[in-house]
């Protein structure tokens, strides 16, 4: 039997797993991120609690600035663990930017994301709403909470 096949098949099934589990309460994972190049984001690591402990998180967002004000029009992540996977996707976000030479230089943002997939040690995500925040530790680099 080919991969494709497989994954079509057991990926579904591990979802609809996901979408039967019991309900998390609290804090899901707290990352430490860091701005890459001049509009870039990359997460770097995580905080020791939550169901992302240990996992790596790869994330874009599209926004629209007027003064300081920002608003999110897209945003996706994926988070990646042993054992686990699971891609977000941005439901709403607003924040707001502190400017230096004429440039976003730093900033805070909130917002809803659904978990639209999740699979293994991660799967319990799966079809949840989570609320997310997120706020500057230094010059570039951002730190990034989800709860539930």
């Amino acid at each position: 039997m080919n991969m494709r096949l497989v994954a079509g098949i057991l990926l579904p099934a591990i979802g609809l797993i996901g979408v039967t589990a019991p309900a998390l309460a609290g804090t899901l994972g707290k990352f430490e991120c860091n701005i890459v190049g001049a509009i870039g984001l990359e997460p770097i690591g995580d905080r020791d609690d939550g169901v992302f402990k240990g996992a790596v998180s790869t994330g874009v967002s599209v926004s629209e600035m007027d003064g300081p004000k920002v608003k999110f029009l897209l945003g996706t992540a994926v988070h990646r663990i042993a054992g686990g996977l699971a891609a977000g996707q941005m439901l709403e976000a607003t924040g707001s930017a502190v400017m230096q030479e004429g440039k976003p230089a730093r900033g805070t943002a909130s917002g809803n994301a659904i978990i639209k997939f999740a699979s293994g040690t991660l799967a319990t995500l799966s079809g949840k709403t989570i609320k997310y925040t997120s706020k500057p530790t230094g010059f570039n680099p951002f730190e990034l909470e989800y709860t539930d």
